[in-house]
């Protein structure tokens, strides 16, 4: 959910969070040896092309951490190596007037649509037996995310 496919591409062409710094932060480095390029590029999700499992992507239209393109640049990288050599089937999810934090608190409206989503998907591609809709599960900020099936 609002994941930086990519740190590499991420630390040279964006500068994430308010201050610029969120993908050092993160890391513990800067990519300024081969060492820490190497981990910045074990941290990536891109390095991994074609995906092995079902993936769902989901970014907010209004996230100013991660900016929809890395997600949606990230998503047709995905579809064009799943057409040259197969893989699994990766899954773009954008919310309408999401940020970055509305897809992960629970009991948000924007949230309430990732866990439909998520809910579809595992009964789907796992066949799980699982209410379709998220209220089923008395979900809120209180109760917190979807209990174990």
């Amino acid at each position: 959910i609002a994941a930086v496919p990519d740190m590499l591409t991420a630390y040279e062409n964006y500068r994430l969070s308010d201050e610029g710094d969120a993908i050092e932060l993160y890391m513990g480095c800067h990519p300024d040896s081969s060492t820490n390029q190497k981990l910045y590029q074990d941290a990536s999700m891109s390095p991994r092309l074609p995906l092995g499992i079902p993936t769902l992507l989901v970014v907010g239209t209004e996230d100013v951490d991660v900016p929809p393109q890395l997600l949606k640049d990230f998503h047709a990288s995905c579809q064009a190596s799943r057409e040259e050599g197969g893989g699994a089937v990766v899954e773009l999810l954008e919310v309408y007037g999401a940020d970055h934090y509305q897809l992960v608190t629970a009991g948000d409206g924007k949230w309430r649509q990732v866990a439909r989503k998520m809910t579809e998907i595992l009964q789907e591609v796992c066949g799980w037996e699982l209410p379709v809709f998220v209220a089923d599960y008395s979900v809120s900020e209180a109760t917190g995310f979807l209990p174990s099936p």
